[in-house]
């Protein structure tokens, strides 16, 4: 009888191995490991270092195949590895170098409508995005209380108003970005579906809006946790974004790990600074003043914001990729009917729907050919 099998070891064994192997190194050398100019050299193969480098590989229950954002090395290549705390990603950087090869694909990008598989709904209207339209986000960009709004009143009537439309869906998995407005968006809309007790919510830090307005930033995220969770009217499931943000501090301050528009050297110096002058005794007012100042290094270092649409844009690459590891790589057939949704943000949803991105070196604005959604707006996204 054979055995059908495609290698005699699975991916998920060899993960298994090079993250106890990581965890040993981590252990061995954690007296010096912020001595950088001391090497530990590790020679060793290409399908081995395919799956120690890979994100994706710590969110799938199953390596069928090797991830499609690990690091291929040719004989002889190095690559310089970061084992301390693997789960976190603000050790856990994007690296650019890992998408220096990729091409639009030939196929467009989004349609609107919702014939597709994947369909991506923008949030409803927070209470920042109501006072921004009548006030100007400059008047509001530093005001503390607009930190991660909820939606007004005007959003959650809306976010209901299309509960017909997704009723009549059958769904197959929703995924959420963390902060709030995308949160209640997914709760308003699918409280009522009649398959409500079979969804589960999956919050994917991927899915954040890009940071630079005061209300994509947080520090409450504890509390929203313990709102929308396994046991809620709706299951959340935040064991994908624990997975990344092991601490409670990386979880409520996640953002900061998108942040690339400064140096790392002048952004530690900045941060550190900064929690010493606002970070005493868990006092929420003074974090609120951190995250004000925050905005304000845009302006000291003339930035347009603190996370780049290229970082954006590889993201959204990251998580194209993820969701045709986990629903379709891994499906014997694609059925169109069963639907993924995605609740997230407008510069996100208009950089993944953008073929000019994959051509621009630098991203310094919004690309003429990416959608713009309203509030409550979807598309289908061709993945």
């Amino acid at each position: 009888m054979k055995l059908n099998l495609n290698r005699l070891e699975s991916y998920k064994h060899a993960f298994y191995r090079q993250l106890t192997f990581k965890n040993y190194l981590s252990n061995k050398y954690k007296n010096s490991l912020q001595d950088k100019n001391k090497k530990v050299i590790i020679v060793t193969h290409s399908h081995y270092c395919q799956i120690a480098t890979s994100k994706l590989a710590y969110t799938m229950p199953t390596i069928d195949n090797l991830p499609s954002d690990n690091n291929y090395m040719v004989n002889l290549e190095a690559i310089s590895m970061d084992i301390d705390n693997q789960y976190n990603m603000n050790n856990i950087y994007i690296d650019s170098k890992n998408f220096k090869n990729i091409k639009p694909p030939n196929h467009k990008l989004y349609e609107l409508n919702l014939n597709n598989k994947f369909i991506f709904i923008r949030h409803s209207i927070s209470l920042y995005n109501k006072i921004a339209h009548k006030e100007g986000h400059e008047n509001i960009k530093f005001s503390t209380e607009l930190i991660n709004s909820n939606l007004c009143e005007e959003g959650i009537v809306l976010a209901k108003s299309i509960q017909h439309i997704y009723n009549k869906l059958d769904i197959e998995q929703i995924y959420v970005s963390p902060l709030v407005r995308a949160l209640e968006t997914a709760y308003y809309i699918f409280e009522n579906h009649p398959k409500k007790d079979k969804i589960t919510i999956i919050v994917h830090p991927w899915l954040t809006e890009v940071a630079h307005m005061i209300h994509d930033f947080t520090y409450d995220i504890q509390i929203f946790k313990k709102q929308f969770n396994m046991n809620s009217k709706l299951k959340f499931d935040w064991s994908l974004f624990d997975m990344y943000y092991k601490s409670k501090e990386d979880q409520d301050l996640f953002f900061l790990s998108n942040i690339d528009c400064l140096n790392k050297d002048v952004l530690y110096k900045e941060i550190n600074l900064a929690y010493e002058k606002y970070f005493k005794d868990d006092n929420k007012e003074e974090i609120k003043n951190f995250l004000s100042h925050l905005v304000y290094l845009e302006g000291k270092y003339n930035i347009s914001q603190l996370e780049s649409y290229k970082h954006l844009f590889y993201r959204t690459i990251l998580l194209k990729r993820y969701l045709k590891e986990q629903h379709i790589n891994k499906k014997k057939e694609i059925d169109k009917n069963k639907k993924v949704i995605l609740i997230g943000h407008t510069d996100f949803a208009h950089i993944a729907t953008s073929k000019l991105a994959y051509n621009m070196d630098e991203i310094n604005k919004l690309p003429e050919d990416g959608y713009h959604l309203k509030n409550c707006e979807s598309l289908s996204l061709i993945i």
